[in-house]
Parts: structure tokens; sequence; C-alpha cells
């Protein structure tokens, strides 16, 4: 493991600008096609972050994987296997040419098949991996530049319900490591995050028309708080998330309360095509999940009143192979 100087020793890189830094990461291939997520690289950047942060600029593969593994299983789409070895071992180049940002250690002759993927063992034994030096240096002399840039890549990666618990779970903006405000970063990271915000906010009335099509209830639970006559705790879900394309129509929304909110996006939950409700079976049981989740297992949710604003198949259909857990 190779550790970064103290805070006092960082320096801009005279080898690389900020806004060079990142261009390339936003020049990466796409990181969904067809409808299919695929966050592989930017979760894996977003490990690299937490870990220069911390001063461990770079980490063996090995004692990375577990970590990565969970990455891919908590915040990736459902997929019968998991390789977290692929986004680490092609960061390093892009189209012809090698990645400024991105740094492989270890012997590489000879790690990859015909089709360009690492063998998992040598990268087990051989491969360290990490941000190279000039990259970890401009995001970590100032930590806010690392938070702003951490934080537009979990706006690509899940939806709002989810950006803090990954956040949380890569060790970036936790009680021990605060984040600090996005007006101490640099004016490059500002503007990035300006521009990649406006890009997933389209039509604000969205929430407003998704509400008053369920009567402002809950469309699992029916429930309606009200305080004073004014309503809360109830949001419009995207059954399609907005950052995968999800249109901002009434069939793709839900109108649903915070804590059923959550479980849908975060895949415990799922709507299938006769509009009944589905638990995931890797849903921890206990008394108290049962209330809020497995009770309402096959039951029907509440529907507009006209049946061209109920929920599309196809967006329907993006969640179960994108998002449920099965």
């Amino acid at each position: 493991m190779t550790d970064l100087p103290s805070k006092s020793g960082w320096q801009y890189a005279a080898t690389m600008t900020l806004q060079e830094l990142v261009d390339e990461i936003d020049r990466q291939p796409a990181w969904r096609q067809h409808g299919k997520r695929a966050p592989h690289k930017p979760l894996t950047i977003l490990y690299a972050i937490s870990q220069a942060l911390s001063g461990n600029r770079i980490v063996r593969y090995e004692q990375a994987e577990p970590t990565l593994r969970s990455l891919l299983d908590k915040f990736g789409p459902p997929r019968q296997q998991l390789h977290p070895e692929h986004p680490v071992w092609r960061l390093r180049r892009y189209k012809t040419g090698t990645t400024s940002f991105w740094e492989i250690q270890g012997a590489v002759e000879n790690m990859q098949d015909s089709e360009g993927n690492p063998y998992i063992g040598p990268m087990r034994q051989y491969i360290s991996f990490g941000l190279s030096e000039p990259a970890a240096n401009l995001l970590c002399v100032n930590p806010a530049n690392a938070y702003a840039l951490a934080a537009t890549l979990a706006e690509q990666i899940v939806p709002p319900t989810l950006q803090g618990e990954l956040l949380d779970f890569v060790g970036i903006g936790t009680s021990d490591n605060p984040r600090p405000t996005l007006a101490a970063a640099d004016p490059v990271l500002v503007a990035r995050t300006t521009r990649i915000g406006s890009t997933l906010v389209r039509d604000r009335t969205f929430s407003r028309k998704v509400r008053a099509a369920y009567s402002d209830a809950c469309a699992i639970c029916s429930i309606s708080p009200r305080l004073a006559g004014e309503v809360f705790g109830l949001e419009a879900a995207h059954i399609r998330w907005a950052n995968a394309g999800g249109p901002d129509e009434l069939r793709n929304g839900v109108c649903l309360c915070r804590m059923h909110h959550h479980a849908l996006d975060k895949g415990a939950i799922k709507i299938d095509d006769d509009m009944r409700v589905r638990v995931s079976s890797k849903l921890v049981r206990s008394r108290e999940s049962d209330a809020m989740f497995a009770c309402f297992s096959g039951e029907r949710i509440r529907l507009p009143k006209a049946t061209a604003d109920h929920p599309h198949l196809k967006m329907l259909e993006w969640h179960w192979s994108e998002v449920f857990k099965g």
C-alpha cells in the first residue's frame, strides 16, 4: 500500500489540471447502454477517491475486492455474476491510449483474455491500483474537490434516495470524515456539479402531478399524513430512475411514502404487471419488517382513476431487470 504525503506536502500536479482530470473521467465509456445500468466504473472511481482521502492512494486488488464486490451488489443492477476486477483493469485505458488519472501497479503482461478482461487469479496476486499521484494531489489538496466529484458520480449512479447511503458506504461524508460545502470546491468542480445537476432536473411539475393523480396517498400503504392541513412524507417516485433515462411522466411515476419509495429504489420491492406489490426474497424478515412490507405482498397498489395514468409496463420491466433484488 502506498500512502500519499502529508496534507502539508500536497501540491497541484504540473502534469495535469483539474479541468483535464474531470474531462478525462467524463470521457469514460457510457455507463448505461440500451437501458441497462453499468455503474461499475464510477463505483470503482468512488472507492479510489475515498481511499486517496484516507491516505491510501494505491491498494492491492485482493484487499479491495470484497468492498468492490459489495458496492456492485448493493448499488449496481442485479446480476448473476459480479466482476469488480473488470473496471479496475479497464480504467487504465481510454480508447487506444492510457488514462492519466488511473494507475495500475504490478505485472501487466499476459493479464487479459481476448476480450480485454483480466484473469482474476493474477489480478489478486499481482495487481494494485488507485488514482494516479497527479489526480490524487488535485483532489486531495482541497478535500472539497474530492467530495464534489464524488457527489456528482453518486448522482449519476443512483437516485437521490440512495446517494447519501452510497457515499457513506465508501466512507465519504461520514461523521469521522464530514463533507465540506460545495462552495469550498474549485470553480471547475462547482461548474461540473451545476451542469450535471441541471441535466437531471427536468419537469419540475412531475412531483405535483404524480401526487395529485394518487390523491396524495401512498400507493402501497395508503398513508396520507397531514399536519395543519398540509400533507407530508409523500414523494413522487420514478419507476425508471431519472438518471437512467426515465421520463418525468405520470406513467413512470408512483406516489409513495418515504419508506416505500426508498424500498422501491433499493430493490426491496417491485410492482408486477398486475399492479401488485412483490417483496424481495432477500429482504430480512422480522415482525416490524413484515408490518411494513410482507403484509402488502400480493396486494394491488392504489391506482389513479384514469387508466392512462397507470404505471407503464416498460417502466416496470426496467425496474424488474435493473433494480429489483429478486
